[in-house]
């Protein structure tokens, strides 16, 4: 899987972003094979215009090999009900809603019982650092923002709502970024569901101390 620079990249924003699920477009992986959509990136870095990281829902179309992609550092979400294992040094199965991390030179055979989607936080290695979790919100829920970093929220299942605003949709994803220095800053999520939580900051020691970490 792979993907060009996708939308929401550059400075930050002051305030959480609703990023619907309806307003995105699909492109062919870098290996042809299948198709993602882009969510989200971080600020583009190099004269490339490449993204210090991104996130994406890969459409596994079955049986298929993985894009090769040099100096990434994956962590994938599987985000249907459908039995797939990766080819990583040996079989790997991957359960629903599981988290698994590799590196992008891998690029795995993936076997897989039909399509299926999947969450993708990629980070540039050396650029940026990060998490992605699996998140049950039952009442109410405050969701950290890295200092000097990046929180985006995906919508799994449920009724997850974001206080102030509309509901969300399935797939929708809310960001929310932080200036360094800028003081403590939470995202605040209501109502009952799973959500995927990422939290990335720049690689740098400082920051990878304050790197976001939540228990699913």
């Amino acid at each position: 899987m792979g993907t060009s620079d996708p939308p929401m990249s550059g400075p930050v924003r002051s305030g959480p972003v609703r990023l619907p699920a309806a307003a995105r477009h699909t492109q062919p992986w870098v290996n042809g094979q299948g198709v993602t959509t882009p969510v989200t990136a971080g600020a583009a870095v190099g004269s490339g215009a490449e993204p210090r990281w991104w996130v994406n829902i890969a459409h596994i179309p079955g049986d298929c090999d993985f894009s090769e992609l040099v100096g990434i550092d994956r962590r994938l979400l599987l985000l249907d009900d459908v039995p797939l294992t990766l080819d990583l040094d040996g079989p790997r199965p991957v359960a629903h809603l599981e988290v698994i991390e590799f590196a992008g030179e891998m690029a795995p055979r993936c076997s897989a019982a039909g399509p299926v989607r999947a969450l993708n936080l990629m980070l540039r290695r050396g650029r940026a650092v990060g998490t992605l979790v699996l998140v049950t919100v039952d009442g109410m829920a405050e969701l950290p923002v890295p200092n000097g970093g990046t929180l985006v929220v995906v919508k799994l299942d449920g009724d997850p709502r974001w206080p102030g605003a509309v509901d969300l949709q399935p797939d929708d994803a809310v960001r929310q970024d932080a200036s360094a220095g800028a003081g403590p800053k939470t995202l605040q999520l209501g109502g009952a569901g799973r959500v995927a939580v990422i939290s990335v900051v720049r690689a740098d020691p400082a920051s990878v101390r304050s790197a976001g970490e939540f228990d699913g």
